[in-house]
């Protein structure tokens, strides 16, 4: 007999994985000869065009650091797809490990929007980051804290939903103001950063804010 925490540490890897084949195969015409080269399909294809070109135009819509990532590693789409799975994964076994969460991971790793963190997007990369952060504010290590907030902001504009929720965490935490400015300032600098990125490209300044409306993603 497997041990419960065992069995839990092979469900997660385990379902998710079962998602991600059971959908592609599925979504495949042929389905003993599925190209699993066309993972980049909708806003995958942008971020790889970011990766291996750069910004231009609406494409500024999407924050770098995934694509950046895709590019420095020059993975093909099948190997990025691996490594997002591999992420994904191992966030979700982080989680299990540093925070204590059984059934409620298992619960959510289930559901099917999780292909989205095997596919070539930026969830998994966005989930990683907030995986960081979350270990950090558990286990009282503001470095991680931090860190986990500069990363989630290059991979995603969820810098508009940081900000109150930090506030609100101070006024019920009652955490002090020091703690409360430095966090702010780090989401500060990570937009500051995305816009320089893309400034390099474009040669705009803030070009996502407009881009973002343009997309209905605001």
């Amino acid at each position: 007999m497997l041990k419960k925490n065992k069995l839990y540490e092979i469900l997660i890897f385990l379902i998710p994985l079962a998602t991600f084949v059971s959908i592609a195969l599925m979504n495949s015409s042929e389905v003993l000869h599925f190209d699993f080269s066309k993972l980049d399909f909708w806003d995958g294809g942008y971020y790889q065009k970011i990766a291996f070109e750069k910004y231009a135009d609406e494409k500024v819509a999407f924050f770098p650091m995934f694509p950046k990532l895709w590019g420095l590693l020059n993975l093909s789409v099948v190997q990025i797809t691996v490594f997002n799975a591999l992420l994904y994964l191992g966030s979700f076994w982080a989680l299990y490990r540093y925070l204590d969460l059984e059934k409620e991971i298992v619960c959510f790793i289930i559901i099917p929007s999780a292909i989205f963190y095997f596919l070539t997007y930026s969830e998994a990369v966005f989930f990683f980051s907030a995986t960081i952060m979350l270990i950090g504010l558990w286990r009282k290590l503001e470095y991680l804290v931090l860190g986990g907030l500069f990363l989630i902001i290059l991979s995603r504009p969820a810098f508009t939903i940081l900000v109150p929720a930090l506030l609100i965490m101070h006024f019920i935490y009652k955490e002090r103001l020091f703690v409360l400015f430095v966090r702010l300032s780090v989401v500060l600098i990570g937009v500051f950063t995305v816009a320089l990125i893309q400034y390099q490209d474009t040669g705009e300044r803030f070009e996502f804010f407009s881009a973002q409306s343009q997309w209905d993603n605001e």
